[in-house]
């Protein structure tokens, strides 16, 4: 009996222990499991709050904080300020070298963002190659157009990738917290806005303010009844005479865009571009407005050049400039008395695509202007580059002719380096009579502006080039514009 009484003891100490040891053994894999488990959940998370790129915080995180922000703002009056910055000219370096260069491009865009834009705020990626920063507290515009300024000279400094070297430039929109009462998608849609009037206009900053917000509630009227209207029918153009002033003689006409909107009446032109770029239906507007000026100009005599401006999206995609192209083809006029005109701003943007763009016109016959040319970042050297066929003057130099002689000597330069370069030029905005006595005294030969006709509509072209021609042969300019 002692014997089995032990052996019934030896038994039960042996499945005592084969029983907690199972126990623990299960017990420890719950734990582990949950342990790993729980980390995966952390790294997920961590990764569903992270650009996988930058390792900036993602547009998730950035818009969870962003409402955060604006909660403690509408409880403790806590203000502060959005910034979105955008790189200018990303895409053409992204398209040339490849993705893994514009990776480690932007990744170096972001180390200069958080030691130049983060201060005291927060830097995020939205996407892209579009950067968001929340800085805490107010900040007057001196501040900000600082602040901006210090973020733009960090990314305009040059990189060394691959041992190749790039630059880039960067847009800046600023909106404080206090310009209305708004949700997270409301401030950013205003510091959006704001980034693409720097980027429109050149300006590199802008902070947005009520005079925006008066244009932003019109772009979103324009918007909704641009989005529903019969393009073909309510879509016109107008006509402005291009004309040499030492002949006297109309050399071309520049096509502009008119729109009678049944709801809204006469609409702006720069407020329905805006609105058509913003939109992207420029690209649905442009065929529309080019077949109907070479409609037009098809009856006019065969000197008369056309100009047309296109936009950064007609530009920007080689689908859209394909159809311009069929469309010219499929015209009744010679290519060469056609001339594109885009803007410095147009053509920063995204260099190498403008250029491809640009060179499918040419191989057609037709001719390429630079529009605005001496208010953005353009210079003789991109002339060169594009192949550029003329240089329009921008208006703000001939405004300026009255302050005194040194603006005269700006334009005289300009015209004498495109005449050195074989390229011709327009000097745009002449309005006086003493403007255009400047404007020949330093030997330009092309002008164009009110001082001889406001923008016309087709049927006024006939009866102005017979004016044009009788005045002519009365003597000289002044009498072109007496006639007139």
């Amino acid at each position: 009996m002692l014997l089995q009484a032990s052996m019934i003891a030896l038994a039960g100490s042996l499945a005592g222990y084969c029983i907690s040891t199972l126990t623990r053994g299960a017990i420890s894999r719950e734990i582990r499991a949950r342990m790993t488990a729980e980390t995966l959940r952390q790294t997920a998370e961590a990764q569903a709050d992270q650009d996988m790129l930058t390792e900036l915080p993602n547009r998730r995180n950035f818009f969870r904080r962003l409402r955060e922000r604006l909660e403690r703002g509408r409880a403790g009056g806590e203000e502060f300020v959005l910034g979105v910055v955008d790189l200018d000219g990303f895409k053409s370096i992204n398209d040339s070298y490849g993705h893994t260069v514009g990776d480690l491009l932007l990744i170096e865009v972001a180390a200069r963002l958080r030691d130049a834009g983060g201060g005291n705020g927060l830097v995020s990626r939205l996407g892209g190659d579009e950067f968001a920063i929340l800085i805490d507290g107010a900040r007057n515009d001196e501040q900000l157009h600082g602040h901006g300024d210090t973020i733009r000279e960090s990314i305009a400094s040059p990189y060394l990738i691959s041992d190749i070297e790039f630059s880039v430039s960067a847009s800046v929109g600023f909106v404080r917290s206090t310009i209305a009462d708004l949700d997270e998608t409301g401030l950013i849609e205003r510091a959006d806005f704001a980034m693409f009037r720097a980027k429109a206009n050149g300006s590199g900053t802008v902070i947005f303010s009520h005079e925006h917000e008066e244009d932003l509630e019109q772009i979103g009227r324009v918007e909704q009844a641009l989005r529903s209207s019969d393009k073909e029918a309510e879509m016109s153009v107008v006509f402005q005479p291009q004309v040499d002033i030492a002949s006297g003689e109309t050399t071309g006409f520049e096509a502009l865009a008119r729109w009678n909107s049944p709801s809204l009446g006469n609409v702006r032109p720069d407020v329905f571009i805006a609105a058509a770029e913003r939109t992207g239906l420029i690209e649905e507007m442009t065929p529309i407005l080019l077949g109907k000026a070479l409609k037009i100009a098809r009856d006019w005599p065969g000197d008369i050049k056309l100009s047309f401006n296109l936009s950064i999206r007609d530009i920007m995609s080689s689908t859209a400039i394909d159809k311009l192209c069929r469309i010219i083809e499929a015209s009744d006029i010679d290519p060469a008395r056609l001339e594109f005109e885009v803007t410095e701003t147009l053509i920063m943007s995204d260099f190498e695509t403008a250029r491809k763009s640009l060179a499918k016109l040419q191989t057609l016959g037709a001719r390429v202007a630079l529009d605005d040319f001496g208010v953005g970042y353009a210079n003789f050297g991109h002339i060169d580059q594009l192949d550029i066929n003329t240089i329009k003057i921008d208006r703000s130099f001939v405004t300026r002719l009255a302050d005194g002689g040194r603006t005269a000597k700006v334009i005289k330069t300009m015209v004498d380096m495109c005449a050195t370069l074989g390229v011709g030029s327009i000097i745009e905005g002449v309005e006086t009579e003493q403007e255009l006595d400047v404007l020949q005294g330093i030997g330009a030969r092309k002008v164009q502006g009110y001082y001889y006709s406001k923008p016309m509509p087709p049927d006024e072209i006939p009866a102005f080039l017979s004016r044009r021609f009788l005045a002519r042969i009365g003597g000289g300019p002044a009498s072109v514009a007496r006639a007139v």
